[in-house]
């Protein structure tokens, strides 16, 4: 249930942050888009900014790895970009890591 927190969370709470509160599978849960990336397994991912900027974060709990890619430019510049790197880099994230669709 994710990496130790001093202090640590309940995993109630964990499970409350991080999964859609009606059980969807492909769902929203306190800001982060819920994805079934395979039968067992979850990604989270978030998409910001401020108009100068565009980041978007997508996190594998159960493997303890997270993504980051972000642009000093706004959209739709800076998503085009993001959106652009994030295939390389999830290519190599699926080579270390394994099956992530």
């Amino acid at each position: 249930m994710g990496r130790a927190t001093r202090p640590r969370l309940a995993d109630s709470t964990w499970r409350r942050l991080h999964q859609d509160p009606d059980g969807a599978v492909n769902g929203y849960a306190m800001g982060w888009q819920v994805l079934a990336v395979s039968d067992s397994e979850t990604a989270l991912f978030h998409d910001g900014t401020a108009g100068t900027f565009f980041t978007r974060v997508v996190t594998f709990p159960k493997r303890d790895c997270a993504v980051v890619i972000a642009s000093n430019a706004g959209p739709p510049c800076g998503r085009r970009a993001c959106e652009e790197g994030l295939g390389p880099v999830m290519a190599e994230v699926r080579s270390r890591l394994g099956t992530i669709r």
